[in-house]
């Protein structure tokens, strides 16, 4: 473990604490701290706040990241607030300390999206879509158009209510009654739509009847934000592949195990749904 401590960035050392290889891919626990730093510390019963160092030969945690990684992919979890990038720049600087060329080493851990992977992850069933009013009119119109000459699926009539309804609003907010300058100013009106269910005792004709519009939604030129049955969220701009899990553990830190468990159970699922290249 001595061997794995390195810079993760100023002030910031990081070591691997932990490794799993019980199950598929590799699985570690980088520990970030900062050497010599002191914690803040009360008077049980008293007025002092002060400072106290770590005891010698240890220091405090800073946080904790678990990766499980499989070929080129890979599942992670943090304590605290944490992106792609940072977890590259863990991963690189590692390599980096282990004698592996820095050349060798700039790249960037990233979701990666295409148009038939997008397709693969709304087929599982949407969960929630949010878009501006006048994407989501759009879509409303083009499913009832595309449903016309078929009935429509239980729930469709839901959607098209809430389109008329909407559709009614506009036209009362930029009617021929309003002035030029009340015109003007709801022109400037911003409002989202979210469409969604919390995924409890749905009918299961629901998450596809979501898919149906999320499709839509995809191929609109304006901004969605699309999360799908098993929470991978899909958005213009990027795709984010994320799930929520449920991990033992207490306030001080996380039963890794656990943590690898979770994470090697999200890459399973990631592949089934056909969200990783094989």
């Amino acid at each position: 473990m001595a061997d794995t401590k390195f810079s993760y960035r100023a002030g910031v050392d990081a070591q691997i604490v932990r490794r799993s290889t019980q199950g598929r891919g590799l699985g570690v626990v980088f520990a970030m701290f900062s050497e010599g730093s002191s914690a803040s510390v009360v008077e049980n019963g008293g007025p002092q706040i002060t400072r106290t160092p770590a005891p010698r030969g240890r220091e405090f945690l800073k946080t904790e990241v678990h990766l499980v990684i499989e070929g080129d992919h890979m599942a992670y979890l943090a304590n605290g607030q944490t992106n792609d990038g940072q977890i590259t720049n863990l991963v690189s600087k590692f390599l980096e300390e282990q004698g592996v060329n820095r050349a060798n080493t700039q790249f960037a851990f990233m979701p990666r999206s295409n148009r038939r992977e997008i397709e693969r992850l709304l087929r599982v069933g949407v969960k929630s879509i949010d878009l501006g009013i006048s994407s989501f009119l759009t879509t409303v119109e083009d499913v009832n158009n595309h449903q016309r000459a078929h009935a429509p699926p239980r729930g469709m009539d839901g959607i098209r209510q809430i389109g008329d309804g909407l559709s009614q609003v506009m036209r009362n907010a930029f009617g021929r009654h309003r002035t030029p300058e009340e015109i003007q100013a709801a022109s400037e009106i911003q409002a989202r739509i979210h469409l969604g269910y919390d995924g409890r005792g749905a009918d299961a004709i629901l998450p596809q009847l979501m898919t149906d519009v999320a499709e839509r939604v995809a191929n609109s030129g304006e901004e969605f934000s699309i999360v799908t049955k098993h929470d991978v969220v899909i958005t213009r701009e990027k795709l984010v592949v994320k799930r929520d899990v449920n991990i033992e553990g207490d306030d001080i830190t996380l039963n890794a195990a656990s943590t690898f468990a979770a994470l090697r159970d999200c890459l399973r699922q990631w592949r089934n749904d056909g969200v990783l290249d094989e």
